[in-house]
């Protein structure tokens, strides 16, 4: 019952697919001093009957369960908090571990630095809507820590709080499998935001790397796997403008105004040129209400209203426009009135 090194954390719902093959991985490690909790959230399909056999028969493996569904991101935060580790490694159960995986991050471990990030392999089930693996292929080559930080195994909080600061809804860093994180962090910071459904991955990552920097491992440590049930592909058919309207809405709500995110408030003021946050989140509000109401997004115009809706009503900040942003704004129609009224004098 002592302090193990490395929790390895696997919440589960409904994963019986993949879940052997994601316990086999994590009990595979090479490092000795580890523990791999699984907490089930009231699955249904003999998810918990794979992870009881695990259990009984691997003094390493505790398992959980809770009465009621919680949901994916409150099921991984309650993952965390049972774990006894000094670090945590998150282990979703569609994916898996090289055995070499834990050993290796924890041989990169820079000090004070709270998070390692590793590069990983993406593998595409059948039954996977074509137009979704190729937006799914395309994202995960463009958005990359090597494309933005090249040739770097070490990056500051300072560098990486000047990358949120240009792109901020960005995931170079990828999912939760990709990451060992020290559990000092969710002390100090927090857990993963429950009100985002796609971007939580990312704005936690951020959220500790703009303070501690980050260490980077370029060898493919885990395989992740998109299938027709996974997260992505959910959101994608059937929530399309809360996924990826609204939660990029709500991060650059938290850079504007959360006091976690001031590094990244410090680094935009001092870029050049000099990026306006404040001006960013107005013109994303805008933008994403003029969706609702003109029921743009994916999901019927009601629907995406009514989360629009409950976006205003958690966070009534995105409906109010500064004056600074109005004359802006003004200004900037404008001139574009100007430059399509030169154009079509000098067509004469």
């Amino acid at each position: 019952m002592g302090t193990p090194l490395v929790s390895i954390c696997i919440p589960t719902y409904n994963g019986r697919a993949f879940l052997r093959q994601c316990l086999e991985s994590a009990l595979a490690q090479t490092i000795v001093d580890f523990e791999v909790v699984v907490l089930d959230d009231a699955s249904q399909d003999g998810s918990l009957e794979i992870a009881e056999e695990y259990a009984l028969r691997d003094p390493r493996v505790r398992l959980y369960r809770n009465t009621e569904n919680l949901g994916s991101v409150k099921n991984r935060n309650r993952c965390i908090e049972l774990a006894r580790g000094e670090w945590i490694k998150l282990l979703f159960q569609d994916n898996y571990l090289e055995p070499r995986c834990v050993a290796s991050m924890l041989g990169a471990l820079q000090p004070g630095v709270s998070l390692v990030v590793f590069k990983r392999i993406h593998i595409v089930e059948p039954g996977v809507p074509v137009e979704l693996r190729e937006a799914y292929e395309r994202y995960v080559a463009e958005h990359t820590l090597p494309r933005r930080f090249a040739g770097c195994s070490l990056i500051g909080p300072e560098e990486f709080a000047a990358h949120v600061a240009r792109y901020p809804t960005d995931n170079c860093i990828g999912e939760p499998t990709a990451t060992l994180i020290h559990r000092s962090a969710f002390q100090r910071f927090g857990f993963f935001h429950p009100y985002l459904i796609q971007l939580n991955d990312w704005e936690y990552a951020a959220r500790v790397a703009v303070h501690t920097g980050l260490c980077y491992i370029d060898e493919p440590l885990a395989t992740i796997r998109l299938h027709a049930s996974s997260t992505t592909a959910r959101n994608s058919a059937r929530r399309h403008y809360r996924a990826h309207v609204i939660d990029p809405l709500v991060i650059l709500h938290d850079l504007v105004y959360q006091q976690l995110y001031a590094p990244v408030r410090a680094a935009a003021r001092h870029s050049s040129p000099r990026i306006n946050l404040r001006h960013r989140l107005m013109d994303a509000a805008r933008q994403a209400r003029e969706q609702a109401q003109h029921g743009q997004a994916n999901e019927a115009g009601a629907e995406a209203l009514t989360q629009w809706e409950e976006a205003v009503t958690r966070y009534p900040r995105l409906s109010v426009l500064s004056p600074g942003y109005v004359l802006s704004n003004t200004w900037s129609r404008a001139k574009g009135r100007l430059r399509l009224l030169r154009g079509s004098m000098l067509g004469l």
